[in-house]
């Protein structure tokens, strides 16, 4: 019995020396700025995006989780959206004062398209960045309007996000606790 249970604590002090995986889903967000809001349930996700309001007026929103609730170290972080075929909207995440990435959301298709096509979620890799135990995270985000229908109706993309993911890979590290870096 004492064997099976000394064997069960190796191989979960083992689990630990790999990848630690922290995942901030947008519907447990702890702050948020008006022109967030709640915009679809999609799969398992709750999709948080820009307001949507078809007058061609471009709105910035933030969203934010007061403290990132895993260990300080340097993880590859991810980030769930959604694309669009008529838009492509700017975001940044930050880290505290620190940026994580900023940059403009890909089209959901080759190109825009103001004829119409489809959402799609997708998975963007911001990188490998440091991230310190409790450290505020932030979302930034907002619309573009592109295209106008045959009414003078204006109509474009919004931020939309589900989760930020970072994954810590710990399996650089002997199994002593020292460290492999260079």
């Amino acid at each position: 019995m004492n064997r099976i249970i000394m064997m069960l604590l190796i191989l979960c002090n083992s689990a630990l020396l790999y990848a630690q995986t922290y995942t901030l889903k947008a519907k447990d967000y702890d702050g948020k700025t008006q022109y967030f809001v709640f915009k679809e349930n999609n799969s398992s996700d709750q999709i948080w995006g820009i307001k949507t309001e078809y007058s061609g007026m471009v709105y910035s929103a933030d969203m934010w989780f007061n403290s990132f609730p895993g260990r300080t170290g340097t993880y590859k972080v991810e980030f769930g959206v959604v694309l669009e075929p008529d838009g492509d909207p700017e975001f940044e995440v930050k880290a505290g004062s620190r940026r994580i990435k900023k940059g403009r959301y890909p089209y959901s298709g080759d190109s825009r398209n103001c004829e119409g096509g489809s959402t799609k979620k997708c998975v963007l890799n911001l990188g490998e960045h440091k991230i310190n135990k409790g450290e505020k995270i932030k979302v930034c985000g907002t619309s573009v309007y592109y295209c106008q229908d045959k009414d003078g109706k204006w109509h474009g993309a919004f931020t939309r996000w589900y989760e930020l993911k970072f994954t810590k890979d710990n399996s650089n590290l002997k199994k002593s606790g020292t460290s492999n870096l260079e």
